[in-house]
Protein backbone atom coordinates (compact mmCIF):
# COMPACT_ATOMS: atom_id res chain seq x y z
CA UNK A 1 0.00 0.00 0.00
CA UNK A 2 1.93 3.04 -1.49
CA UNK A 3 1.01 6.55 -1.61
CA UNK A 4 1.44 8.48 -4.45
CA UNK A 5 0.34 12.49 -2.43
CA UNK A 6 1.77 15.52 -2.21
CA UNK A 7 1.14 17.27 1.20
CA UNK A 8 0.63 20.64 -0.06
CA UNK A 9 4.01 21.42 -2.21
CA UNK A 10 5.88 18.12 -0.19
CA UNK A 11 5.99 14.82 -2.09
CA UNK A 12 4.90 12.04 0.49
CA UNK A 13 7.22 8.67 0.33
CA UNK A 14 5.61 5.45 1.72
CA UNK A 15 7.83 3.09 0.75
CA UNK A 16 9.22 2.11 3.64
CA UNK A 17 5.37 1.48 4.71
CA UNK A 18 5.08 -0.90 2.39
CA UNK A 19 7.89 -2.26 2.51
CA UNK A 20 7.40 -3.25 6.13
CA UNK A 21 4.26 -5.00 5.92
CA UNK A 22 5.23 -7.14 2.67
CA UNK A 23 8.35 -8.16 5.29
CA UNK A 24 6.02 -8.73 8.00
CA UNK A 25 3.92 -11.19 5.46
CA UNK A 26 6.63 -13.27 4.81
CA UNK A 27 7.31 -16.57 7.18
CA UNK A 28 11.17 -16.40 6.92
CA UNK A 29 13.49 -13.77 6.01
CA UNK A 30 16.10 -13.60 3.55
CA UNK A 31 19.10 -11.49 3.92
CA UNK A 32 18.19 -9.67 0.39
CA UNK A 33 14.73 -9.12 2.06
CA UNK A 34 15.90 -7.16 4.89
CA UNK A 35 18.54 -5.05 2.68
CA UNK A 36 15.34 -4.06 0.58
CA UNK A 37 13.82 -2.20 3.44
CA UNK A 38 16.83 -1.00 5.09
CA UNK A 39 17.66 0.30 1.80
CA UNK A 40 14.06 2.17 1.09
CA UNK A 41 14.98 6.23 0.96
CA UNK A 42 12.55 6.29 4.42
CA UNK A 43 14.33 4.18 6.28
CA UNK A 44 17.77 5.88 5.14
CA UNK A 45 16.41 9.04 6.53
CA UNK A 46 15.36 7.32 9.81
CA UNK A 47 19.16 6.56 10.05
CA UNK A 48 20.39 9.81 9.39
CA UNK A 49 18.00 11.40 12.21
CA UNK A 50 19.53 8.50 14.84
CA UNK A 51 23.22 8.02 13.41
CA UNK A 52 23.84 9.81 16.89
CA UNK A 53 22.40 7.75 18.73
CA UNK A 54 22.68 3.94 19.88
CA UNK A 55 19.82 3.05 18.10
CA UNK A 56 18.75 2.88 14.11
CA UNK A 57 22.26 4.76 13.00
CA UNK A 58 22.94 1.94 10.64
CA UNK A 59 21.45 -0.63 8.50
CA UNK A 60 23.15 -3.76 10.53
CA UNK A 61 21.18 -1.97 13.40
CA UNK A 62 18.04 -1.78 11.76
CA UNK A 63 18.20 -5.42 10.71
CA UNK A 64 19.52 -6.53 13.84
CA UNK A 65 16.17 -4.94 16.13
CA UNK A 66 14.26 -6.28 13.53
CA UNK A 67 15.39 -9.64 13.92
CA UNK A 68 15.35 -9.67 17.20
CA UNK A 69 11.74 -8.24 17.04
CA UNK A 70 10.44 -10.99 15.41
CA UNK A 71 11.61 -13.60 17.92
CA UNK A 72 10.02 -11.98 20.56
CA UNK A 73 12.78 -10.87 22.49
CA UNK A 74 12.08 -7.92 25.18
CA UNK A 75 13.35 -4.01 25.24
CA UNK A 76 12.90 -1.54 23.42
CA UNK A 77 14.88 -2.54 19.56
CA UNK A 78 15.05 0.50 18.28
CA UNK A 79 11.00 0.93 18.39
CA UNK A 80 11.06 -1.86 16.11
CA UNK A 81 9.35 -4.07 18.82
CA UNK A 82 5.99 -2.23 19.01
CA UNK A 83 6.09 -1.92 15.17
CA UNK A 84 6.30 -5.77 14.52
CA UNK A 85 4.28 -6.27 17.55
CA UNK A 86 1.21 -4.14 16.70
CA UNK A 87 1.62 -4.73 12.36
CA UNK A 88 -2.60 -4.55 12.61
CA UNK A 89 -2.80 -1.34 14.23
CA UNK A 90 0.69 0.55 12.14
CA UNK A 91 -1.57 -0.84 9.14
CA UNK A 92 -4.80 0.72 10.07
CA UNK A 93 -3.50 3.74 10.86
CA UNK A 94 -1.66 4.36 7.08
CA UNK A 95 -5.12 3.29 6.04
CA UNK A 96 -6.86 6.10 7.81
CA UNK A 97 -4.15 8.72 7.48
CA UNK A 98 -5.23 8.47 3.83
CA UNK A 99 -8.94 8.57 4.23
CA UNK A 100 -8.65 11.66 6.43
CA UNK A 101 -5.71 13.07 4.12
CA UNK A 102 -7.35 16.52 3.90
CA UNK A 103 -7.75 16.64 7.90
CA UNK A 104 -4.92 15.08 9.37
CA UNK A 105 -2.02 16.48 6.69
CA UNK A 106 -3.00 19.18 4.11
CA UNK A 107 -4.32 21.21 6.89
CA UNK A 108 -0.90 21.32 9.18
CA UNK A 109 0.65 21.89 5.71
CA UNK A 110 -1.28 24.70 5.00
CA UNK A 111 -0.77 26.49 8.15
CA UNK A 112 2.56 26.06 8.10
CA UNK A 113 3.34 27.10 4.70
CA UNK A 114 1.52 30.06 5.31
CA UNK A 115 4.19 31.47 7.70
CA UNK A 116 6.54 31.19 5.03
CA UNK A 117 7.72 33.05 1.45
CA UNK A 118 5.11 32.56 -1.17
CA UNK A 119 8.20 30.84 -3.15
CA UNK A 120 8.63 28.46 -1.45
CA UNK A 121 9.15 25.46 -3.17
CA UNK A 122 10.01 22.55 -0.92
CA UNK A 123 12.87 19.99 -2.59
CA UNK A 124 12.59 17.25 0.52
CA UNK A 125 9.75 14.51 1.09
CA UNK A 126 7.83 13.44 3.77
CA UNK A 127 8.19 10.14 4.74
CA UNK A 128 6.04 7.67 6.55
CA UNK A 129 7.84 5.78 8.89
CA UNK A 130 6.65 2.17 10.41
CA UNK A 131 9.15 2.02 12.95
CA UNK A 132 11.91 4.33 14.80
CA UNK A 133 13.01 5.68 18.59
CA UNK A 134 11.16 9.17 18.06
CA UNK A 135 7.33 9.94 17.02
CA UNK A 136 8.84 12.31 14.22
CA UNK A 137 11.86 13.57 12.73
CA UNK A 138 12.81 16.25 10.46
CA UNK A 139 16.45 17.72 9.21
CA UNK A 140 17.29 19.84 5.71
CA UNK A 141 16.28 16.74 3.36
CA UNK A 142 12.49 16.33 4.64
CA UNK A 143 10.38 15.18 7.75
CA UNK A 144 9.03 11.76 8.87
CA UNK A 145 6.50 10.59 11.09
CA UNK A 146 6.74 7.36 12.78
CA UNK A 147 3.21 5.59 11.87
CA UNK A 148 4.74 2.20 14.06
CA UNK A 149 5.26 4.55 17.68
CA UNK A 150 3.82 2.76 20.34
CA UNK A 151 1.14 5.09 21.99
CA UNK A 152 0.37 8.83 21.04
CA UNK A 153 0.47 9.10 16.98
CA UNK A 154 -2.68 6.69 17.47
CA UNK A 155 -4.55 10.59 18.21
CA UNK A 156 -5.71 12.64 15.65
CA UNK A 157 -4.29 15.77 17.40
CA UNK A 158 -0.73 14.18 17.96
CA UNK A 159 -0.74 13.68 14.37
CA UNK A 160 -1.10 17.00 13.80
CA UNK A 161 1.30 18.34 16.11
CA UNK A 162 3.89 16.44 14.27
CA UNK A 163 3.27 17.02 11.16
CA UNK A 164 2.99 20.65 11.49
CA UNK A 165 6.20 21.02 13.82
CA UNK A 166 8.45 19.14 12.22
CA UNK A 167 7.49 20.19 8.48
CA UNK A 168 8.12 23.61 10.38
CA UNK A 169 11.65 22.35 11.30
CA UNK A 170 12.41 21.12 7.59
CA UNK A 171 10.84 24.19 5.97
CA UNK A 172 13.38 26.67 7.91
CA UNK A 173 16.26 24.52 7.51
CA UNK A 174 15.66 24.62 3.72
CA UNK A 175 14.94 28.33 3.38
CA UNK A 176 17.05 29.42 5.64
CA UNK A 177 19.96 27.55 4.33
CA UNK A 178 20.88 26.75 8.37
CA UNK A 179 21.24 23.18 8.98
CA UNK A 180 20.73 21.37 12.23
CA UNK A 181 23.38 21.59 15.22
CA UNK A 182 26.07 23.65 16.68
CA UNK A 183 29.06 21.24 15.04
CA UNK A 184 29.98 24.60 12.82
CA UNK A 185 31.06 27.01 15.77
CA UNK A 186 34.51 27.61 16.47
CA UNK A 187 33.71 31.05 18.23
CA UNK A 188 31.79 32.35 21.52
CA UNK A 189 30.22 34.26 19.37
CA UNK A 190 29.20 31.70 17.23
CA UNK A 191 27.62 29.63 19.52
CA UNK A 192 25.21 32.34 20.84
CA UNK A 193 24.18 32.91 17.28
CA UNK A 194 23.35 29.75 17.02
CA UNK A 195 21.71 28.53 20.26
CA UNK A 196 19.56 31.86 19.31
CA UNK A 197 18.61 30.23 16.14
CA UNK A 198 17.55 27.32 17.65
CA UNK A 199 15.52 28.98 20.05
CA UNK A 200 13.91 30.43 17.54
CA UNK A 201 13.45 27.35 15.43
CA UNK A 202 12.11 25.38 18.38
CA UNK A 203 9.72 28.13 19.67
CA UNK A 204 8.17 28.46 15.73
CA UNK A 205 8.14 24.84 15.14
CA UNK A 206 6.12 24.13 18.86
CA UNK A 207 3.89 26.96 17.62
CA UNK A 208 2.76 25.42 14.31
CA UNK A 209 2.69 22.14 16.22
CA UNK A 210 0.32 23.67 18.28
CA UNK A 211 -1.97 25.74 15.49
CA UNK A 212 -1.90 22.64 13.23
CA UNK A 213 -2.98 20.48 16.67
CA UNK A 214 -6.17 22.89 17.55
CA UNK A 215 -5.19 23.03 21.12
CA UNK A 216 -5.28 26.73 22.39
CA UNK A 217 -4.94 26.25 26.20
CA UNK A 218 -4.57 23.03 27.48
CA UNK A 219 -0.55 22.51 26.69
CA UNK A 220 -0.10 26.38 27.70
CA UNK A 221 -1.51 25.92 31.15
CA UNK A 222 0.01 22.70 31.81
CA UNK A 223 3.53 23.47 30.38
CA UNK A 224 3.86 27.48 30.13
CA UNK A 225 1.67 29.15 32.36
CA UNK A 226 2.14 26.67 35.88
CA UNK A 227 5.99 25.82 35.25
CA UNK A 228 8.34 28.60 34.30
CA UNK A 229 11.38 26.24 35.15
CA UNK A 230 12.52 26.04 31.35
CA UNK A 231 12.93 30.01 31.80
CA UNK A 232 15.59 29.27 34.34
CA UNK A 233 17.31 26.87 32.29
CA UNK A 234 17.56 28.99 29.63
CA UNK A 235 18.70 31.61 31.46
CA UNK A 236 21.88 29.73 32.84
CA UNK A 237 22.90 28.26 29.31
CA UNK A 238 22.88 31.54 28.16
CA UNK A 239 25.06 32.71 31.07
CA UNK A 240 27.55 30.19 30.86
CA UNK A 241 27.79 31.09 27.37
CA UNK A 242 28.28 34.73 27.85
CA UNK A 243 30.61 33.63 30.83
CA UNK A 244 32.93 31.96 28.60
CA UNK A 245 32.72 34.69 26.16
CA UNK A 246 34.37 37.28 28.39
CA UNK A 247 36.97 34.68 29.76
CA UNK A 248 37.84 34.13 26.49
CA UNK A 249 37.92 37.96 25.55
CA UNK A 250 40.76 38.23 28.42
CA UNK A 251 43.07 36.12 26.75
CA UNK A 252 45.56 36.29 23.64
CA UNK A 253 45.30 33.29 20.60
CA UNK A 254 47.73 31.02 22.87
CA UNK A 255 47.06 27.25 24.71
CA UNK A 256 44.73 29.34 27.53
CA UNK A 257 42.70 30.38 24.93
CA UNK A 258 42.66 27.00 22.89
CA UNK A 259 41.60 25.12 26.27
CA UNK A 260 38.94 27.64 27.00
CA UNK A 261 37.53 27.31 23.44
CA UNK A 262 37.68 23.14 24.24
CA UNK A 263 35.77 23.58 27.47
CA UNK A 264 32.89 25.69 25.78
CA UNK A 265 32.61 23.46 22.83
CA UNK A 266 32.14 20.31 25.16
CA UNK A 267 29.64 22.54 27.54
CA UNK A 268 27.94 23.65 24.25
CA UNK A 269 27.27 20.09 23.54
CA UNK A 270 25.74 19.43 26.55
CA UNK A 271 23.59 22.47 26.52
CA UNK A 272 22.67 21.47 23.05
CA UNK A 273 21.26 18.24 24.18
CA UNK A 274 19.79 19.45 28.01
CA UNK A 275 18.59 22.72 27.19
CA UNK A 276 18.12 23.03 23.08
CA UNK A 277 16.86 20.07 22.03
CA UNK A 278 13.32 17.68 22.28
CA UNK A 279 9.89 19.60 21.40
CA UNK A 280 9.34 20.29 24.74
CA UNK A 281 12.90 21.36 25.54
CA UNK A 282 13.01 24.53 27.51
CA UNK A 283 14.32 26.69 24.58
CA UNK A 284 11.47 25.48 22.54
CA UNK A 285 9.05 27.25 26.01
CA UNK A 286 10.89 30.29 25.23
CA UNK A 287 10.63 30.43 21.66
CA UNK A 288 6.72 29.29 22.18
CA UNK A 289 6.29 32.38 24.10
CA UNK A 290 7.83 34.63 21.69
CA UNK A 291 6.26 32.74 18.46
CA UNK A 292 2.43 33.54 20.05
CA UNK A 293 3.29 37.17 21.07
CA UNK A 294 4.27 37.96 17.85
CA UNK A 295 1.39 35.60 15.60
CA UNK A 296 -0.58 38.53 13.83
CA UNK A 297 -3.33 35.97 14.70
CA UNK A 298 -2.97 36.04 17.74
CA UNK A 299 -5.14 39.16 19.57
CA UNK A 300 -3.96 41.76 22.24
CA UNK A 301 -0.42 40.48 22.49
CA UNK A 302 1.85 42.80 19.89
CA UNK A 303 1.78 46.74 19.60
CA UNK A 304 1.55 47.32 15.62
CA UNK A 305 1.79 50.93 16.74
CA UNK A 306 5.61 50.46 17.45
CA UNK A 307 6.28 47.79 15.05
CA UNK A 308 4.52 48.99 11.89
CA UNK A 309 7.70 48.50 9.52
CA UNK A 310 9.54 44.98 9.66
CA UNK A 311 11.60 43.38 6.94
CA UNK A 312 14.75 41.33 5.90
CA UNK A 313 15.58 43.82 2.98
CA UNK A 314 14.91 47.06 4.78
CA UNK A 315 17.08 48.92 7.17
CA UNK A 316 18.30 47.74 10.36
CA UNK A 317 16.10 50.84 12.29
CA UNK A 318 13.42 49.35 10.90
CA UNK A 319 13.57 46.63 13.76
CA UNK A 320 14.30 49.46 16.31
CA UNK A 321 11.80 52.32 17.98
CA UNK A 322 12.30 55.61 16.21
CA UNK A 323 13.71 57.21 18.42
CA UNK A 324 16.89 55.21 19.23
CA UNK A 325 17.62 55.63 15.78
CA UNK A 326 20.15 57.88 14.00
CA UNK A 327 17.78 59.41 11.33
CA UNK A 328 15.98 62.42 11.15
CA UNK A 329 12.16 62.67 11.87
CA UNK A 330 11.59 63.65 8.16
CA UNK A 331 13.87 61.33 6.40
CA UNK A 332 12.65 58.37 8.59
CA UNK A 333 8.98 59.19 7.90
CA UNK A 334 9.80 60.07 4.08
CA UNK A 335 11.54 56.28 3.86
CA UNK A 336 8.52 54.93 6.49
CA UNK A 337 6.30 54.56 2.78
CA UNK A 338 8.03 52.52 1.21
CA UNK A 339 9.68 50.23 3.87
CA UNK A 340 6.36 49.15 5.31
CA UNK A 341 5.42 45.96 5.90
CA UNK A 342 3.03 43.92 7.49
CA UNK A 343 3.28 42.39 10.84
CA UNK A 344 2.56 39.01 8.58
CA UNK A 345 5.33 39.86 6.28
CA UNK A 346 8.02 40.40 9.23
CA UNK A 347 7.23 36.94 10.54
CA UNK A 348 7.25 35.07 7.18
CA UNK A 349 10.64 36.79 6.41
CA UNK A 350 11.75 34.84 10.25
CA UNK A 351 12.58 32.23 7.62
CA UNK A 352 15.22 34.01 5.74
CA UNK A 353 18.91 33.48 6.99
CA UNK A 354 19.15 36.66 9.49
CA UNK A 355 15.51 35.81 10.40
CA UNK A 356 16.68 35.26 13.91
CA UNK A 357 17.19 38.85 14.46
CA UNK A 358 13.79 40.03 12.94
CA UNK A 359 12.07 37.19 15.63
CA UNK A 360 13.89 38.61 18.86
CA UNK A 361 13.42 42.13 17.87
CA UNK A 362 9.90 41.77 17.71
CA UNK A 363 9.85 39.92 20.71
CA UNK A 364 11.92 42.84 22.47
CA UNK A 365 8.53 45.32 21.93
CA UNK A 366 6.15 42.58 22.99
CA UNK A 367 4.80 41.18 26.16
CA UNK A 368 7.53 38.52 25.41
CA UNK A 369 10.17 40.48 26.92
CA UNK A 370 8.84 39.68 30.13
CA UNK A 371 8.71 36.47 29.44
CA UNK A 372 12.22 35.90 28.33
CA UNK A 373 15.35 35.77 30.15
CA UNK A 374 17.94 38.43 30.42
CA UNK A 375 20.66 36.86 29.24
CA UNK A 376 19.11 35.83 26.06
CA UNK A 377 18.40 39.52 25.16
CA UNK A 378 21.98 40.33 26.71
CA UNK A 379 23.41 37.48 23.86
CA UNK A 380 21.14 38.68 21.34
CA UNK A 381 23.27 42.34 21.61
CA UNK A 382 26.52 40.81 21.45
CA UNK A 383 25.22 39.01 17.98
CA UNK A 384 23.53 41.88 17.20
CA UNK A 385 26.94 43.65 17.40
CA UNK A 386 28.85 41.79 15.96
CA UNK A 387 26.11 41.43 12.71
CA UNK A 388 26.61 44.67 11.63
CA UNK A 389 22.66 44.92 12.59
CA UNK A 390 22.63 48.62 14.54
CA UNK A 391 20.45 51.57 13.96
CA UNK A 392 21.34 52.14 10.30
CA UNK A 393 23.11 49.23 8.79
CA UNK A 394 21.12 47.49 6.72
CA UNK A 395 19.85 43.54 6.22
CA UNK A 396 22.29 42.14 3.11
Amino acid sequence: MTMDRIAHKIAVDSVSMHEFFELMEKEQWKEEDLDKFVSTPGIQFLIRQEKDTSWNNSENKVKEFLKMAREGEQGKLGGWAAACREKVRTTRRLVQLSQRWEYLVEEPSRIVLSYLPEETEPKGRFYLLPGGMKESYADCTGLGINLGYDSSMKVDSEVQFHIGRQEYRYLLCETSGRDFGIDGCKTPEDYLREFLRITMREGMAMHMGLKAKGDRSEFLERHVVADESWKRSVEKAFQILMDSRTRGQGQNEGQDFEDEMRKLKETAKYLEEEVFSGEYSPAAMVGLSIARAIDPGQKNTFNEARAAYFGADSHAADLFDSSNTGYERGQYEEERGTRKRSLQQAVIDISRELGYAVFFELGRISPADSLVPPAVWEAFSVVKKEEGLMPGAGFP
